[in-house]
Parts: C-alpha cells; structure tokens; sequence
C-alpha cells in the first residue's frame, strides 16, 4: 500500500524539517502539501519534485477536507498551536468513513505553552513539571482558558467522537533549537533573537527570576514525528492515539537566566562583546520585551514537561547538539546577518 499524507506547514520551520526527513528516508510516499503562495510552491516544487503542492491556507475549508480525505496521514504544524480553522477541517473529514476501511491518523503540532498556566502563583500548577505518561490525566484536562488549550480539545473531542475512522496524535514541543533542513524557513526562534540582539547592542543581559523552559533540537522533534508517522503507516504501531495519544518532546531542561549567561559568554568568545563587561543589565520582563521585543517575555515563563511517552512506546532518544552548543554556529549566521 502507498502511504499518502497531507502535510499543512511544510514551508515552516518544522513542517519542512520534517519534509526533508521524509523525502530522504521515504521517497516512496506520496507527500501533498497546502502552501499559501505561488512563490512558496515553486520553492518546493523545485527542491522536491515529486511532492504534490496544492494552494491554499488554513481557511480553505474545502481543500483542506479533500485532501484529508484523500490521505492516509495527516500532519498539521501550520499555525497549528492556534489553528482552528484547520484543526476544524482536518477533524471534520478525518471524521468521514472512507472506502478503504481504514482510519485517518492526524498528528498535530501544538506546544508547551499551555503548561506556563497558572491560576495563581498559590496553586500546585504554578512551576510543575509535567509528564506524558501517568501525568497524562493533567494534560488533557486543562482549562479552556489556558494556551493552546482551545485548539487541544477539538482535536481531543474529535476523536473520542469517531474512533472508528480517527486516529489522534498532539505532539507538544517547547523551545526548539537547531538548524532546519526545510526549503524555505531554515532559522529557529529564540536562540537568534537571544544572540542576535546581544550583538546588535554590543552588551549582554540577564532576565530576573528562575523561570526555565524544556528545549528540543528541531532534527529530533523530526524523528519522533518521523516514529510517529511509521507507526500510522503500520495500522497504530506501538503509538497509542486519540485520548492516550499526547506527546512532550524534550531533550533538556535549562533556566533562562542560565541559558541568558551562555549565549552572553558565547557571544563574547566570539568578539562581538566584551568578555570583562561587569555591568550586564538585569532586566524584569517590561524592560526585556521593551529592549528586545515581545518574544523575550519568555525568558519570565516557565513550561516544563517530560517526554516519557516517545521514549518509552517508540524507542525515541534525543542525539542532536546542546541548546549551548548549537549557539556558536547560530552566533556566526546572526552575526553575518547584520553586517558584522
């Protein structure tokens, strides 16, 4: 049987890293892909010949459908966190019975930002660490209000509503890392934005607090969506899906402030700073989004969530570079970037 998907995100900075996996290791699945510009779709036409590429968005209701009902595979990374009229679409064909018989497995991107909820600093929520495995009961039932949440029920709700014909997988990474392999975003997020504004400025910096994030490399976040997708292929696998079916993603666990003090040590083994600078700013949260951007409230959340899930029913182990390592080649492109 020829496994078809249906990929929403592969112009993204993790959908392409993905794509890239599965044109390597797969060329025999036949791969569609939603992109939104003509421009995007000559990209991967060109680097990826036999990849179909359908134009559209997230909104286009009907083709997504289609091509859900066309596939036997579905991956959703585009927006996907906060999706819904994708996430509605996709669940909405994916609830069809097809003329094969066969399920639809849907593997959905969302991420770690629904555990930085809190209540009230006073409730045992407040800078928990997480699990996927018997702390899976915490996962599926947060408020409606919190990150992401919205978006985690339809796809929850969907499933537990046709499990004949729907098979669900939310993957949730937190900070990821790396070097993407996609043909269009190849640049993560908060690693540059660290190493690129301490160059831009010439000084480092430092949050307040002891908040901290779990981190992932964006070529192991691949390859545990790439297990995932091996499992769908083979009927289910050893995955478990739909109200069972969550995943963390993590390889390290590390606190801003420290993470802060490497790329500031980085950046300065790398001349673009001065490595005896005994003024390094200490900032709260309003003069770091201030100096640097919205991106840098982060450094003041904590989401901390253990991957047991992967490793333990899929064999998956993390083996890319350290967050700290990965910085000196991230210095290096950012540093290009701007002229210096």
């Amino acid at each position: 049987m020829t496994v078809k998907i249906f990929m929403l995100g592969a112009t993204g900075f993790i959908g392409g890293d993905l794509l890239a996996c599965l044109e390597e290791q797969y060329p025999e699945y036949e791969i569609t892909c939603l992109v939104r510009t003509q421009d995007k779709a000559d990209i991967v036409r060109a680097v990826y010949p036999n990849v179909k590429v359908v134009l559209g968005d997230n909104e286009s209701a009907e083709i997504v459908e289609r091509e859900t009902l066309n596939a036997d595979i579905v991956f959703h990374s585009a927006t996907s966190a906060d999706d819904v009229p994708g996430t509605t679409s996709i669940c909405k064909a994916a609830a069809k019975e097809k003329e094969s018989g066969r399920p639809t497995y849907y593997i959905h991107v969302s991420g770690t930002g629904l555990l930085t909820y809190q209540a009230d600093k006073g409730q045992p929520r407040h800078g928990k660490t997480y699990n996927d495995w018997e702390g899976l009961p915490d996962l599926v039932n947060f408020p409606a209000e919190a990150p992401h949440r919205n978006v985690d029920q339809i796809v929850l709700e969907a499933a537990k509503a046709n499990p004949a014909t729907l098979r669900t997988a939310i993957v949730c990474p937190p900070v990821i890392y790396g070097p993407g392999r996609g043909p269009i975003n190849k640049r993560a997020m908060i690693t540059p934005l660290t190493v690129a504004s301490m160059i831009e400025r010439g000084q480092g910096y430092l949050p307040t607090g002891d908040a901290a994030w779990h981190h992932v490399h964006v070529h192991d976040l691949s390859d545990l969506f790439i297990r995932l997708i091996r499992a769908a292929a083979e009927g289910g696998g050893r995955a478990t899906w739909n109200q069972e079916g969550y995943y963390l993603a993590e390889s390290e666990r590390m606190g801003w402030p420290e993470y802060c003090k490497a790329a500031l040590a980085r950046v300065a083994e790398a001349g673009y700073i001065s490595p005896n600078d005994e003024e390094v700013p200490v900032w709260d949260m309003q003069e770091a989004v201030g100096q640097v951007g919205g991106l840098a409230g982060i450094y003041y959340s904590t989401a901390l969530g253990e991957s047991i899930r992967a490793r333990k029913l899929l064999g998956w182990e993390p083996k890319g570079k350290s967050v700290v390592h990965d910085m000196v080649d991230v210095i290096a492109l950012e540093a290009k970037a701007l002229g210096k």
